[in-house]
């Protein structure tokens, strides 16, 4: 009765019902789907309503061609543009030649996502794929729009599988492997342009560029390095970082193997091999005489930061001469659980993994050695990080997952549809890698310590020694020894990371149950096992260690490496990615290459031996330039998927759960930062959704 009630009366009346409804509800946007269809007498009704200040959107179909149109322009007679053409049985109206003319006269064409991103930074109206916005109302659209998929299906329950076939096959051809670009990891051989950067993404870029041109203009020529104020120079526009005021710190020291840009290296250590003799006289000269060596092997409070990955490595060179990398042990250790404070310390270094006269060991009684010292170990640090822990091990390590899901699960599929938001720019940020990044004269070949071929080889290391089975946050922890929060108290990426990590596993597992009913749902997953045959493929993903004996077999398994493919792409790129702008661009905090030998004596360095070891002015410039750049462009955020992405329904209660569990997870770090020192990475407010720096 209340429909009829609201029906009831002429077109008129029905009209002005709802335009009051509209005007009531504040409406800002109406999205008319498969508008192709719309007969051109609606076309005035669509003119009233942009008359009401409400922005017009009309969608037509996947197939619909480029065109401009809009209602006051020339159009054959209200027709909209189908696959190209324009269709009137108006003799009156416009021909539809005028109309392709017109379309040829356009100046650029868009894709419907790319008209819709457009319109979230123009004031312009848009022309293109039946997309009509209001200027003064093109800001209601959110900067990342883009089309939302259909309603999921399997592929075994979905009525339409010559649709999925049909679609697959297009975007098999659209995604092809290519390993020549970073032999022999994959990367895809040309970037889609629906992959493309979009432009908020490119405003934030050159907005970032601009900068960086501006501080370097002003800090003038380049000149000798003569004392640290030197680097501070290097910042005239960009804030200078406050690791500057006191990097040279032991804690600042012994805080970045736990919150710094590589907090993953540290490993507890039950006892000392012979590639590192630290003696008990070396321990109590730091800890003190009321604790000792063999205490703390027995008590499980000795860490060892090991960067034997870099003995022997090939250094390289710069245009003044020779850069240096080296492989450095260093010694932390936990005081005993009655001392006031528990925070990590630094021990002792030994600068080669090879002991002898020529490679001694320095604790901090060593003065000015002890600098040198840790400086080495940052510089490996430094190299480790950029190319193993973040290229390797987040971009590369999701660059086949990413061609995959392209590949083999269609649109509609709902694994993809969670997805696919988290890969958004990757590919187009990846494909950069190899002629930007990793190339001959570019930054890792000027930057960092070894050569190029060499650094290269690092990062193809670096994941190949990384197991996707084996790469789950919780038991990479453990396999390290530091998930106990007894034994090592302050440990903010662990316990930050871990909250992060069981909120995506909860986000994940609600969603991937509304589809994935059983076990016997997975297994009979086409598409689903198509994918990981793909990754496991020498001519696909050359993936390692994915899977359960070739398949993806459990509901349980397929939570768990979606989790870790999420957690890859927001939270742990965030951990690695975001501290390159605060904490690296100052480079004698982290240089990226050493300059001068390590110390094979322990007496008698000097400042001036110290500032050697440090990269001169155009190198430190360079490394400013580059992880300015790098740590600080996003724009997405995790769990901030564009409104109304998730068609299902049953999908929005479970998003609102994990937006609301985000928010009580920045609520926890920041009460956890008021009583430590300060880590941001991790608040879900600064992790980006998706990696494309």
């Amino acid at each position: 009765m209340k429909y009829r009630r609201v029906t009831n009366g002429t077109i008129s009346e029905l009209r002005e019902r709802v335009y009051r409804l509209l005007k009531a509800c504040q409406v800002e946007m109406i999205i008319l789907d498969e508008a192709h269809r719309l007969r051109p007498k609606t076309l005035s009704e669509i003119q009233d309503v942009f008359e009401l200040g409400i922005s017009v959107v009309l969608v037509g179909t996947d197939r619909l061609d480029t065109k401009p149109f809009s209602i006051n322009d020339s159009y054959c007679s209200g027709q909209l543009p189908v696959n190209g053409y324009s269709y009137s049985n108006d003799p009156a109206g416009p021909s539809c030649e005028e109309n392709v003319v017109n379309r040829q006269n356009a100046s650029r064409y868009f894709s419907r996502r790319d008209a819709l991103k457009l319109a979230a930074v123009s004031s312009a109206t848009i022309y293109g794929i039946g997309a009509l916005l209001k200027p003064a109302s093109a800001q209601v659209l959110k900067a990342d729009a883009y089309q939302a998929p259909t309603i999921p299906w399997l592929p075994q329950y979905d009525p339409d599988l010559s649709q999925r076939a049909i679609q697959l096959a297009e975007q098999q051809q659209q995604y092809q492997y290519n390993f020549s670009y970073f032999p022999p990891l994959p990367l895809v051989d040309k970037v889609p342009p629906a992959d493309e950067f979009t432009l908020p993404w490119q405003e934030l870029a050159n907005a970032t560029i601009t900068d960086i041109r501006s501080n370097s203009t002003q800090a003038g020529q380049p000149r000798p390095i003569v004392n640290l104020d030197d680097f501070a120079a290097l910042f005239p526009v960009i804030p200078l970082p406050q690791i500057s005021e006191t990097f040279q710190a032991d804690s600042v020291f012994a805080r970045m193997r736990v919150a710094g840009p590589n907090p993953v290296v540290i490993e507890r250590v039950m006892a000392l091999d012979n590639r590192f003799p630290v003696t008990n006289e070396h321990y109590q000269s730091v800890m003190g005489k009321k604790d000792s060596l063999g205490a703390a092997e027995q008590e499980g409070r000795l860490y060892l930061a090991d960067y034997a990955i870099f003995d022997e490595a090939a250094n390289g060179t710069y245009f003044a001469g020779q850069k240096y990398l080296y492989a450095p042990l260093a010694l932390f250790a936990v005081p005993r659980p009655n001392q006031r404070s528990r925070l990590l310390v630094p021990v002792a270094i030994q600068c080669g993994q090879k002991p002898g006269a020529d490679n001694p060991i320095f604790t901090p009684k060593n003065g000015t050695h002890w600098l040198l010292a840790k400086t080495i170990v940052q510089i490996a640090d430094a190299n480790f990080h950029e190319l193993i822990t973040h290229l390797g091990r987040t971009h590369m390590f999701i660059e086949p997952l990413v061609i995959a899901t392209q590949r083999q699960l269609a649109a509609r599929h709902p694994l993809g549809i969670l997805l696919r938001p988290h890969f958004e720019g990757t590919l187009a940020q990846n494909s950069r890698v190899p002629v930007e990044l990793v190339n001959p004269g570019g930054p890792v070949d000027r930057l960092l310590g070894a050569t190029l071929d060499t650094s290269r080889a690092f990062t193809v290391g670096g994941v190949h020694s990384y197991p996707f089975n084996d790469s789950m946050l919780p038991d990479t922890l453990n396999r390290r020894g530091v998930d106990d929060r007894n034994l090592l108290p302050d440990y903010p990426y662990r316990d930050d990371a871990l909250l992060l990590w069981y909120a995506i596993h909860q986000w994940v597992k609600g969603y991937l149950n509304i589809y994935y009913r059983s076990d016997a749902d997975v297994e009979g997953d086409s598409e689903l096992q198509n994918w990981l045959s793909e990754l496991l493929s020498v001519d696909g993903g050359r993936m390692v260690g994915i899977g359960q004996d070739g398949r993806i077999r459990t509901r349980d398994y397929l939570i768990e490496a979606t989790t870790l493919i999420l957690f890859t792409t927001s939270a742990q790129h965030a951990a690695v990615g975001s501290p390159q702008g605060p904490l690296m661009t100052y480079a004698p905090a982290f240089p990226l290459a050493g300059y001068s030998p390590a110390p094979g004596y322990n007496q008698g360095a000097t400042e001036s031996d110290y500032l050697r070891m440090l990269p001169p002015w155009l190198q430190a410039q360079g490394q400013l330039n580059t992880l300015y750049l790098l740590g600080t462009v996003d724009y997405t955020r995790l769990g901030r998927y564009q409104s109304g992405y998730f068609s299902d329904v049953r999908v929005r209660p479970k998003l609102e759960r994990f937006q609301v569990h985000l928010e009580r997870i920045e609520a926890v770090i920041s009460r956890r930062n008021q009583t430590r020192p300060v880590y941001e990475f991790l608040l879900p407010s600064q992790i980006p959704q998706t990696i494309q720096w």
